[in-house]
């Protein structure tokens, strides 16, 4: 009797890598944080040219014909505003979320393909707002000036984040809430209330229903909200868990870590009409934002105090790392700029410094500056960490910095005073307005411009070392990491693919 020989079935083909929507644990994080860099460079950059001009006005007859309608001042100053904020600090903070959420909970992020829809909706949404404004479609409305494509691309971005990062925290297996996850939480989830209700989408989606003294009020919800209830929890987020993780020190106090949260959540979100102060608001509205806004000490010093006394015993480590180095220059911005903001809200220096560049320094200090660096000192934590390549040059890592933190010390330093020239031309009065506000600014402009290009420079080293360390497998050390015990099946996606980068590292 013959047997029939039982061949060995073929193994399954490997499930064929799809680079749009990737499984691999932790490509979300870094591809959002390196094409959020990129937006940066471009809406840095129109801000050089912001100060070129005010600095040598007569450079606009050497623009090609072609290009002038796309580069007058009006359009220049939402695309600055709008690239940098929206496209550059959310999608880096974002980035920094989806790595340290699910380290903290101790469970893989809900969903990576969720989290690369994410990313391809945020980049689309920035192609956008890039297009319609430089063809002079806005709302005219400060720091709200996107229309309505916009803001279906953003919402629906954010709702991806915010499904993906709450469901992460439902399906947490580490039960207590550290601080990071409470800012990260009421971050993803005042966000939408802050764009819905400051753009009034809901009562008519296409032109800004508000009108008169009803229009500022939530212009300046929107304005100052965006701000205290998205960059401010999201920045603190990232420092609290970059400084203990950095440092390897728990922070030095979790009680006042809860007390910075709780009241930045309970004092922060009716400051904004501290920019209305000598308008049409009521009068009573005006003292409640002032008072709210010297409430904001309370927040500002628990929690910079309280990520000050961590790092300290271990201060040496500013020296070693400059990821570390990011964040502490941030915290020190976001301190300056809380204090400056407080006591800029009083009346009698509001009506002093309001209108003036002056204001203009201080928005700058606190996100371009403050939450900018904490940002790219998340990136410089995640990046290796997520790929499992080593970062390609600390050396220019440092001289990233070294150029970051000067370029905005001139810049700050020079524009500021640039304010307060404009401040006490305006009080002596007599004098038209370009005699008292341009011309005797003007020559403080080229610092300012210099200050802007040393900014630049110094993103032009961070991406170049960003792209070595992701793509350039050439100079990669030949051993493997360690495995690190989060990556794996998601929720969502049960079956990640085959990725030719190694897994991350375990010390993260």
């Amino acid at each position: 009797m013959t047997q029939t020989a039982h061949l060995p079935a073929a193994a399954a083909p490997a499930p064929r890598a799809n680079w749009f929507f990737p499984t691999r644990p932790g490509t979300a994080a870094y591809r959002m944080f390196l094409t959020g860099s990129i937006w940066m460079l471009i809406g840095m950059t129109y801000g050089l040219l912001m100060a070129i001009y005010l600095a040598h006005p007569q450079v606009w007859k050497y623009i090609p014909l072609d290009l002038q309608q796309f580069l007058v001042w009006s359009k220049m100053r939402e695309l600055h505003v709008q690239l940098v904020l929206w496209y550059w600090l959310s999608m880096g903070s974002v980035a920094g979320m989806y790595f340290i959420v699910p380290r903290l909970c101790r469970a893989p992020l809900w969903s990576e393909r969720l989290a690369h829809l994410s990313v391809w909706l945020w980049n689309l949404a920035g192609l956008t707002t890039w297009v319609t404004l430089s063809l002079g479609m806005s709302r005219g409305r400060e720091y709200a000036e996107t229309i309505l494509p916009v803001d279906v691309l953003l919402l629906a971005a954010l709702l991806c984040a915010t499904l993906n990062i709450v469901n992460t925290v439902r399906y947490r297996r580490e039960r207590p809430l550290y601080v990071s996850l409470w800012y990260s939480l009421s971050a993803v989830l005042a966000l939408p209330i802050v764009i819905i209700i400051g753009k009034g989408l809901w009562l008519n989606p296409l032109n800004n229903p508000y009108q008169g003294i009803y229009d500022n009020v939530t212009n300046w919800f929107f304005g100052h909200n965006i701000l205290g209830m998205w960059y401010t929890p999201a920045g603190l987020g990232l420092a609290y868990f970059l400084i203990p993780k950095i440092t390897k020190r728990p922070i030095y106090s979790h009680w006042l870590s809860l007390i910075g949260f709780w009241t930045l959540i309970f004092v922060y979100p009716p400051v904004g009409g501290h920019h209305s102060v000598t308008s049409a608001l009521p009068y009573w509205l005006q003292t409640e934002a002032i008072m709210f806004s010297i409430f904001l000490f309370i927040p500002v010093f628990a929690s910079v105090w309280n990520l000050y006394k961590s790092v300290q015993p271990n201060t040496q480590m500013l020296a070693q790392d400059p990821a570390l180095g990011f964040v502490v220059f941030g915290l020190t911005c976001y301190l300056l700029t809380s204090v400056q903001g407080s006591i800029m809200a009083l009346r009698t220096l509001n009506i002093y410094e309001h209108f003036s560049q002056f204001t203009v320094g201080h928005a700058m200090l606190a996100m371009g500056a403050g939450f900018s660096a904490i940002a790219l000192g998340a990136g410089y934590y995640l990046v290796p960490r997520v790929t499992g390549h080593p970062i390609y040059s600390r050396a220019l890592a440092w001289w990233h910095l070294a150029l970051f933190g000067t370029g905005w010390i001139v810049l700050l330093l020079f524009l500021q005073t640039a304010g307060l020239v404009q401040s006490a031309n305006w009080r002596v009065g007599g004098q038209d307005w370009m005699d008292s506000t341009v011309w005797p600014t003007q020559p403080l402009m080229w610092p300012v411009a210099g200050g802007g290009l040393l900014i630049i420079v110094s993103h032009l080293i961070f991406m170049y070392n960003m792209i070595r360390t992701v793509y350039d497998r050439s100079w990669v050390p030949k051993h493997a990491p360690e495995s690190d015990s989060l990556p794996g099946p998601t929720v969502r996606d049960p079956h990640p693919q085959a990725s030719n980068l190694p897994p991350a590292a375990a010390t993260d």
